[in-house]
């Protein structure tokens, strides 16, 4: 399977958080945000957090998408 089609069976995006289908995984061992490639989130509510979030990780070249 191609790497672009597992976040279709990762996560279905419902009319809402609540209606969202998702698979919830739990790592067990060492992590940092360097484990970390890309975050998605919802919109903040204020855009001084986005851009104090996607500067700080910047540098540990995590990319921040927005969802929906």
């Amino acid at each position: 399977m191609p790497e672009a089609d597992f976040p279709s069976i990762l996560l279905g995006a419902g009319a809402s958080s609540e209606t969202d289908v998702f698979v919830e995984v739990h790592i067990w061992g060492p992590m940092s945000l360097r484990t970390v490639e890309q975050i998605l989130m919802p919109k903040p509510r204020s855009k001084a957090f986005g851009k104090s979030l996607r500067d700080r990780l910047k540098g540990l070249d995590v990319t921040v998408k927005e969802t929906a």
